[in-house]
């Protein structure tokens, strides 16, 4: 076996270990409700890794590197060192997941300001990493592996919920606050072009 696939296979039997682990007496409460191991969907959306098992989410501190995902793998010991916290996906968890990860507006490329703090990991049955989603909310950029997803990006309202619903409060808001927020920066957003586009015109 080689260095990669050693690597890949010893963060996957990790993840998996974590997945099943208590986190407290409240965390485990609510891993109960979504201790059930995914499988793939029947249809699968655009973007999938293939040959995958188990998902699961994981929100970690700030990288001393970039992202996670670099070079075609999953950078194992820095995520060893950052891991917060963990939990497994349903089955509904996954659909929705894969749905979302190309469910928003066209693919842009992360902003220089991109700090990361949530992964989706997809292991197969011998916990070996078979693919990975990592999402920044804060300038809403993303990595994903196998990638790119498509030619769409994420639904980040969508991944806000889920995020919620598993590992907590995303940058410290409720998903309705970080979706409220972002319908107002788009709102913004929109009236400038407006405005743009009547100076264009006069």
């Amino acid at each position: 076996m080689n260095r990669r696939s050693w690597a890949g296979n010893a963060l996957g039997a990790w993840a998996a270990a974590r997945l099943g682990r208590s986190l407290g007496a409240e965390e485990k409460s609510a891993e109960k409700e979504t201790a059930a191991i995914a499988t793939a969907p029947t249809a699968k959306p655009k973007w999938a890794p293939s040959h995958y098992q188990e998902v699961g989410v994981y929100r970690f501190g700030d990288l001393s590197i970039e992202s996670l995902i670099q070079n075609g793998q999953v950078q194992s010991i820095e995520f060893g060192q950052k891991k917060i916290k963990g939990a497994a996906l349903s089955k509904d968890h996954t659909e929705r997941l894969l749905t979302a990860v190309v469910g928003g507006p066209e693919i842009r490329d992360p902003f220089a300001c991109y700090n990361p703090h949530d992964i989706f990991l997809f292991l197969d049955g011998s916990h070996v990493i078979k693919g990975a989603f990592e999402v920044c909310f804060s300038c809403r950029g993303f990595r994903c592996l196998p990638g790119p997803a498509s030619h769409t990006g994420p639904d980040f309202r969508a991944l806000a919920k889920l995020c919620e619903e598993t590992v907590g409060l995303v940058n410290g808001q409720t998903a309705e606050e970080y979706i409220r927020k972002l319908d107002e920066e788009e709102e913004k957003a929109k009236g400038k072009a407006a405005e743009s586009g009547k100076k264009s015109a006069s």
